[in-house]
């Protein structure tokens, strides 16, 4: 995606932005498949020819290539969310100080209510 001096990523609309979000379940699921192979690599290996060896240990090593580019994925996807939120974060408290400061305080008063109650039950 190439942008111009005057384009930003924030510029553009989200599918753009994030066009191909991966879930945490399909990481988790692409590093259970890796395990998973990886433990059945190890147990057949007593019973595999070399020639065998190497071809399970070539699809193990191309397997392993796609989960740490989908790990690569999403922790770019996480990272330019991260700097969405931090903007958009900025640019309301820069608008709207008197509302972000009370937000804050009225957050400040209900977790330290919470906090106190929860070491007098104690």
């Amino acid at each position: 995606m190439e942008l111009t001096k005057r384009e930003s990523k924030q510029d553009l609309p989200f599918s753009k932005r994030f066009p191909n979000p991966e879930s945490a379940e399909a990481l988790t699921n692409a590093f259970s498949t890796m395990i998973e192979d990886g433990e059945a690599l190890l147990k057949a290996t007593t019973n595999y020819s070399a020639e065998s060896l190497a071809v399970a240990r070539e699809e193990f090593r191309n397997r392993l290539d796609q989960a740490k580019t989908k790990m690569r994925n999403v922790q770019s996807t996480i990272v330019e969310k991260k700097d969405h939120a931090t903007v958009a974060t900025k640019q309301y408290v820069s608008t709207h100080p008197l509302q972000s400061v009370a937000l804050a305080g009225g957050l400040g008063l209900i977790i330290g209510f919470l906090l106190r109650r929860n070491n007098n039950e104690e």
